[in-house]
């Protein structure tokens, strides 16, 4: 072994002097380092493990295989297929992730679910699902998996112009449907205004003079409808018992998994003839709040209407109820309803009929 002491063999080595003699103290460091360097590295033998990359309970001259398909795939493709997918957007987003949470406790296969963006990325690493449940999206996938509402289920309801003006043909009970200012009589006062894409009672004008109609519209409102006073209002939720027979859907092709009422509960006593009632007025969905059975079935009738002739799998539609002539109005369809209250079972119950419709529980 040469002595790294040396002077001469230092000058050979390349490695400053003045480093070496000016630390005196790592003079034995400096030694062990020297001489780790100039050990000789031996040369990988094709098919064999080495010392150094030895991984437990190999022998470093036991051949290396590559790993098999199956196991350098995180999820194996067979098991992918009868995955099932919960698309939302960002608006539907705590909706979304109860109901991914409800399916997997009841399901035997993987559920994701996520964002259209997250969703063609999966589609383009592991495969495509087998369903897809779409709660509100727009956006257009070129794939062969099964969709619970698709796309243009959702656009039908969306536009709530769109969808009453399909209530009036149809011969949904409906409020009186005003297309345009123009046919807005004195007689027909007062009317309320919306605009055709709304939520959460945005998109609202109570309209008590024609005046106020004008003014509405240069606002924003594309129609209107009868202002029905002395009303309850329900949200029916409704799915299709199949998915296999979509255009011939009638009524009896649907089920009302749940009904709840709105419920005042805000201080005092609740105007009755009130033009808006939802949460920031002090109103909340609750139980029926003691109702005859006639009156929730009618209320449950006219949804499945309104659903069929929008032609959706599935949806939580708005009905007001008239006790004094016993009538419904449906108001609209929501693609995207409130599944995250942690003290309703309206997810868990959404989550027991999509399998059931999806044919993966029995009846």
């Amino acid at each position: 072994m040469t002595d790294v002491a040396d002077p001469e063999w230092l000058l050979l080595s390349g490695i400053p002097t003045s480093f070496l003699f000016s630390q005196r103290r790592r003079t034995t460091s400096v030694k062990r380092f020297v001489i780790k360097v100039l050990e000789p590295i031996p040369k990988p033998v094709p098919g064999k493990v080495s010392a150094r990359d030895q991984k437990p309970g190999l022998s470093p001259n036991q051949p290396v295989h590559p790993p098999k398909a199956e196991e350098s795939l995180d999820i194996n493709k067979q098991e992918y297929v009868k995955m099932l997918y919960v698309l939302y957007k960002n608006s539907g987003v705590h909706s979304g992730r109860a109901l991914r949470k409800e399916l997997a406790r009841a399901h035997h296969g993987p559920v994701v679910g996520g964002f259209p963006k997250r969703f063609k990325q999966i589609i383009r690493r592991r495969g495509e699902p087998e369903f897809v449940i779409n709660l509100g999206t727009t956006e257009s996938f070129n794939i062969s998996s099964r969709f619970l509402n698709h796309r243009d289920m959702v656009r039908a309801s969306s536009n709530k112009k769109q969808a009453r003006r399909i209530f009036a043909e149809e011969g949904i009970p409906a409020p009186r449907l005003f297309l345009r200012a123009s046919e807005i009589g004195q007689s027909d006062l007062p009317v309320v205004g919306r605009t055709s894409y709304h939520k959460k009672g945005q998109g609202f004008w109570f309209c008590k003079t024609l005046s106020d109609v004008r003014r509405a519209v240069q606002q924003g409102a594309t129609h209107f409808l009868e202002f029905v006073p002395n009303t309850r209002e329900y949200r029916v939720h409704t799915f299709a018992k199949d998915i296999e027979s979509k255009e011939e859907r009638g009524v009896r092709d649907y089920a009302s998994i749940k009904i709840s009422e709105k419920v005042w509960q805000g201080q005092g006593k609740p105007n009755p003839n009130s033009p808006q009632k939802n949460h920031t007025f002090g109103w909340t969905f609750l139980g029926p709040q003691d109702r005859r059975e006639e009156e929730l079935d009618v209320v449950r009738h006219a949804a499945k209407q309104a659903i069929a002739s929008l032609g959706m799998d599935f949806g939580a539609v708005d009905v007001m109820y008239r006790v004094k002539t016993k009538t419904p109005y449906v108001l609209e369809v929501n693609s995207t309803p409130s599944l995250a209250n942690e003290v309703a079972d309206t997810c868990s119950r959404y989550a027991q009929r999509i399998l059931k419709t999806l044919g993966k529980l029995e009846e």
